[in-house]
């Protein structure tokens, strides 16, 4: 049997530390897994290489698993640093890693994974007339220009790195952009578990607590590996895993209910059987796996201008009955104001009106508003910064003065949350490379073993 620990479903989101420790003494799991990458809060964090989450919440994660490899030698494995998994957050998490073994006076070894992709590397392959399909209909096949586009480009690796790591000395393994299940799943394949089950298992325990009930993130999971079935349950006595909690994470982030593409193969949950084993655990048997020629997909975010932000609400029922109207002429008002220097090719202008159809856009089905009240964005996104905030201050500027049918008031028709009421949000990027490339499992992706503390490097 394999005991994986899964931490919390997100480096940074926190977890219960006190029930983390009193578990692994009760336990003492093979492996403590943790995912940290996600495409979910869009393309700026590659774009940029910025980090998801702020860096007292990772380090305060982080200085529980450095203690829980180090005091209790158990080995950590980390997926996808810090939101993307590209190089510069990665480099920004370990150096909070070496914060912390100076401060503990710990000496480790660490194995790192990066996920990079070389822009030359990906020239290379076209020039060899390698298909790199698009997972976007829209985007077409991978070619040189967008390859020169991107800001960064990172491989969603497979669970094949992390079993290479697992071979070294190193206590904690930490690696860029991973497929989810990746972590969860590489030391009950590395000793010889089903495929199926180990990658099932991980797409179980990837988001933690979200598996048991009451559902939360931040709790811990156990999920255990045997011949023929694994068993999932939580770390915290008071909570629960059920049929129906289990279930229903099993098809989590599918659009289809049962099949999961995964690199190097396909996981096919059809046949699966859920058993409650006790009021806490469910055991799970009956998945399959089968192999396919491997792929790994290719992420890229390029950067396209700079964005501000307007943002104001608005009461008056009349206001609200001609919202698009008046929204309509506020983007003819922007337009005829910068057209002198401004062409459709310098700027986008947006709104995003909440109690409307922000969240859905076009495809809301409740098409008439029934809101009291309305928030409005004005979102500018131009080649400058200059340029991204001219047009979104005008744009409220605009709405807050313009006539409307039935109109009985010539001001105060807006409230403004903030002063200034503009905002800056910087470089603006979207993804350009969402592509499937054929690659070798672990040739790209060579562990590298650093040692943080008192040894040398």
């Amino acid at each position: 049997m394999i005991r994986v620990l899964s931490a919390t479903g997100f480096l940074g989101y926190g977890f219960n530390k006190s029930v983390f420790f009193d578990s692994i003494k009760r336990n003492r799991p093979d492996v403590i897994a943790v995912d940290a990458s996600s495409t979910d809060p869009g393309p700026f964090y590659l774009g940029s290489g910025e980090p998801l989450c702020p860096k007292g919440a990772i380090k305060e994660d982080l200085l529980a698993l450095v203690e829980a490899a180090v005091e209790y030698n158990i080995k950590v494995i980390i997926g996808g640093a810090c939101g993307s998994g590209e190089n510069r957050s990665l480099d920004w998490m370990l150096g909070i890693i070496k914060e912390i073994s100076e401060e503990r006076d710990y000496n480790f070894k660490v194995a790192v994974i990066r996920s990079n992709i070389s822009k030359d590397y990906l020239h290379k392959q076209l020039e060899k007339n390698i298909k790199i399909e698009s997972l976007v209909p829209q985007f077409g096949d991978l070619t040189h220009k967008m390859v020169d586009a991107s800001e960064a480009i990172v491989a969603q690796i497979g669970p094949e790195p992390f079993i290479e790591a697992l071979k070294t000395d190193a206590q904690m393994i930490i690696a860029g952009r991973a497929i989810d299940n990746a972590m969860f799943a590489a030391m009950p394949i590395a000793q010889g578990y089903d495929e199926a089950l180990a990658w099932h298992m991980g797409k179980t325990l990837e988001c933690a607590g979200m598996v048991a009930v009451p559902t939360g993130i931040f709790n811990s999971v156990y999920g255990e590996i045997n011949d023929d079935s694994f068993t999932l349950y939580p770390a915290d006595p008071k909570i629960r895993c059920t049929m129906e909690s289990v279930v229903s994470h099993s098809l989590y982030e599918r659009d289809d209910p049962y099949i999961e593409c995964v690199p190097g193969g396909v996981l096919d949950l059809r046949d699966c059987m859920y058993e409650q084993l006790t009021d806490r655990s469910v055991r799970v048997k009956g998945s399959k796996f089968t192999k396919k020629p491997y792929f790994v997909k290719l992420e890229g975010a390029a950067k396209v201008g700079y964005r501000s932000i307007t943002i104001w609400g608005v009461r008056d029922p009349i206001l609200i009955k001609e919202i698009d109207y008046v929204l309509e002429k506020s983007r003819a008002l922007v337009k005829d104001q910068f057209k002198r220097y401004l062409t459709d090719d310098d700027y986008k202008l947006n709104f995003y009106i909440y109690g409307k159809n922000a969240v859905m856009g076009e495809r809301e089905i409740v098409k008439e508003t029934k809101s009291h009240e309305l928030g409005i964005i004005a979102e500018g996104i131009g080649k400058t910064q200059e340029i991204a905030r001219d047009v979104s201050y005008y744009a409220y500027g605009a709405f807050q003065h313009l006539d409307y049918p039935g109109i009985l008031c010539t001001g105060a028709n807006v409230a403004i949350p903030f002063s200034p009421p503009d905002i800056d949000m910087g470089a603006a990027y979207e993804f350009n490379i969402y592509h499937l490339m054929p690659a070798d499992p672990v040739e790209l992706f060579r562990p590298v073993i650093e040692t943080f503390g008192r040894g040398e490097k």
